[in-house]
């Protein structure tokens, strides 16, 4: 794809045979390391919400919704934590780099820091089935 001259590469289609060849054994870690990645992500947005809630519950004169926003900080910061800390089921170093990354202002969870497995390639994992 090229926009204003610059090529940008949204080709992707090695990202579908990256993980063909696993055995069963490590098929089944991949997707039980994804699943419990994928769990914690949503997790993290459901607290967010909780702790968006009393905001949106005070403009229609809703009370005692401090206990949710508590709640939602308590699971956030777990969530956000447990993410941060989970090893990469190829390499076993921490996927998203560890206490590397705490002090970025931004740390992209979407790739490994150590091998550069992807989300992409594990959703392809998980919908293919291989």
């Amino acid at each position: 794809m090229e926009i204003f001259g610059i090529s940008i590469g949204g080709d992707h289609s090695s990202d579908e045979d990256v993980l063909a060849d696993l055995t069963l054994e490590e098929r089944d870690r991949y997707l039980t390391w994804w699943r419990t990645f994928t769990l914690l992500d949503r997790l993290n947005w459901v607290a967010i919400g909780l702790i968006l809630a009393p905001a949106f519950a005070s403009l229609y004169g809703l009370k005692n919704w401090k206990t949710f926003a508590l709640l939602g900080c308590a699971l956030f910061i777990v969530t956000r934590v447990w993410l941060r800390v989970l090893t990469c089921p190829r390499c076993g170093a921490t996927y998203s780099g560890g206490l590397i990354t705490v002090f970025q202002r931004f740390s992209s969870l979407s790739t490994c820091y150590g091998c550069d497995l992807s989300k992409r390639a594990l959703r392809v994992l998980e919908t293919r089935g291989y």
